[in-house]
């Protein structure tokens, strides 16, 4: 049975200990009741898949205890899993200098997956992922080489993975980002690379690998369309789409909230 499969299993299981709990869309945080359910029935029978369905369910902690309790911590699945865990944990810090330990923890234990396994483009994207967060802490145009970092291992995740849209997504703010800036700021940091027209190419990219179902991509698209293509009519659209989505990830509803945000402005 693959991943995918067994996380499936592990909602509907836990479904049996409280009905009609959503988790399946992930539209609220799994409950404490749900989540002990799961830890005590299959945490120690399959760590993976049970720190997968946690994760979905939005709870971190608890997939990070489970990995460290019941699976080995020197494996590259595993490690992959901490680091991806770890990042989640700190994206949900309000105050994000607080969770850059969690950032560089995350990248240290994805480079020893790479070590282990250098085309795993889960250990490629979770260094993509941290790196960036860091990058945006520092500053891009301070961090250069972070930022450098995070393109490089969000195309190679990309190249890996039968199918990773976080990673055509990761391209895409990036090069808005560094479009924000003068080109003659992005020739001193080293940063030439970033091209206007690319950013609709990874943002379209996302969303079709995602089959249009990734609510923050429309969102950052609609807004580029709006702000800086002055294409308020695509923009619409891409913001409208981002609404009729069920929430999925944490960050979700806050994107909701930015197209409600826009559209009221049009």
């Amino acid at each position: 049975m693959n991943t995918s499969a067994r996380i499936v299993l592990l909602l509907i299981v836990v479904g049996f200990f409280t009905a009609g709990t959503a988790m399946v869309d992930a539209k609220t945080r799994m409950s404490d009741t749900d989540a002990a359910a799961l830890i005590d029935s299959l945490g120690a029978s399959d760590p993976f898949a049970t720190a997968d369905a946690l994760d979905e369910g939005w709870r971190y902690v608890d997939a990070i205890r489970v990995l460290e309790l019941h699976a080995d911590t020197t494996q590259p699945d595993v490690l992959w899993r901490l680091s991806r865990a770890r990042i989640n944990i700190g994206e949900r810090m309000e105050d994000q200098k607080l969770a850059l330990p969690y950032y560089e923890l995350a990248v240290d234990e994805a480079e020893t997956v790479l070590e282990l396994e250098p085309q795993n483009p889960e250990g490629h994207i979770r260094i993509a992922t941290a790196s960036g967060r860091i990058a945006l802490q520092k500053g891009p145009f301070s961090a250069a080489g972070l930022v450098k970092d995070t393109y490089r291992h969000a195309h190679l995740a990309a190249v890996e993975a039968d199918s990773m849209p976080v990673a055509f997504y990761i391209l895409g703010r990036t090069h808005r980002t560094l479009m924000a800036k003068s080109g003659l700021a992005r020739v001193i940091a080293g940063l030439t690379f970033a091209a206007d027209d690319s950013i609709a190419f990874y943002f379209e990219a996302a969303l079709d690998e995602a089959n249009g179902k990734m609510i923050q991509a429309h969102v950052e698209y609609g807004e580029h369309l709006i702000l800086e293509k002055d294409d308020p009519i695509t923009g619409r659209k891409e913001l409208e789409a981002a609404l009729a989505l069920p929430l999925r990830d944490e960050h979700d509803e806050a994107a909701q909230q930015k197209a409600r945000e826009l559209l009221a402005k049009l």
